[in-house]
């Protein structure tokens, strides 16, 4: 069997950095209770990695968040996660005496301070995102003149300006957005559009894109809950010299998979994803 990896594999920095804060908190702080305010990254081996270590994962999922913030006690620890949060919630902690951390992604990060920037000038800003996502949450908190542009269900323009800035979700597919852009373009030919999509998602998705060898299965490895592995999984599956395509969290998804006339493998992984997964996946191909 031919097995090759799809470069760049395994975390990003903003992951690896994420959860080097995560295991940092924990050191410096043995005795605390640790919570992680929603997954640090979307990925649950590595919420099983800090598990491990007594740090605690909420599911904000559905939830109330504001109510739930609350609820923490001076001596508790929260961490805000690599995706971004509506910052407005880091008083509620403040009241309460509770220590938090933010493990924002730094490209996230910047690009939520292009959004204040355009707001401070009374600008609209256009975010092309997923509803419900945390780094979309995040974004359209910033100002109600942040305006979402759903993936889906696209965007009302009529009470957006004639200049507005557009960025979008970082995990975002770039091949998913250039008709998103088109569309913008025409219904606001002014706009200043800024791709924000983060070079460790967008190198992914363009060596796959770019693979022209025929191969027998592919697979992406991450989280069914990762939005950027899922993008992986769209264009793989959009290639008519891939014959099938599997999105797999760890090698035990492979346990029932006929293998038997598969000769040739290619991997590919979400930027939250341990290579180590990825290494047991390879061994296990390997072996068969």
């Amino acid at each position: 069997m031919n097995i090759k990896e799809i470069h760049p594999i395994g975390y990003c920095y903003g992951v690896i950095n994420a959860i080097n804060l995560a295991k940092k908190v924990r050191e410096d702080n043995p005795c605390s209770t640790i919570y992680v305010f929603g997954m640090i990254v979307h990925n649950e081996v590595v919420a099983k990695e800090l598990s491990d270590i007594g740090i605690v994962t909420i599911d904000t999922t559905g939830i109330d968040k504001i109510s739930r913030l609350k609820e923490f006690k001076p001596g508790d620890i929260v961490i805000f996660t690599a995706h971004g949060h509506d910052e407005s919630l880091d008083s509620i902690l403040d009241a309460n005496n509770v220590t938090h951390y933010d493990a924002v992604c730094k490209i996230v990060k910047l690009n939520m301070s292009k959004i204040r920037e355009a707001v401070d000038s009374n600008r609209d800003v256009i975010f092309i995102g997923k509803a419900g996502h945390p780094e979309t949450e995040a974004s359209i908190s910033i100002s109600p003149r942040v305006h979402l542009y759903d993936i889906k269900d696209g965007i009302d323009y009529s009470s957006i300006g004639d200049n507005p800035l557009v960025t979008n979700q970082t995990t975002l597919s770039f091949l998913e957005i250039e008709h998103i852009h088109e569309d913008i373009r025409f219904n606001r030919p002014n706009a200043d559009i800024i791709d924000e999509i983060c070079s460790a998602s967008r190198l992914r998705q363009q060596a796959l894109a770019n693979l022209n060898e025929e191969i027998d299965l592919c697979l992406i490895v991450g989280s069914i809950k990762s939005s950027n592995t899922n993008k992986l999984y769209e264009i793989a599956l959009g290639k008519e010299n891939i014959r099938k395509t599997l999105k797999i969290n760890d090698v035990n998804d492979l346990r029932d998979v006929d293998l038997s006339n598969v000769h040739s493998v290619h991997i590919a992984s979400g930027t939250s994803t341990n290579i180590k997964v990825v290494e047991d996946i390879k061994k296990y191909l390997e072996e068969r």
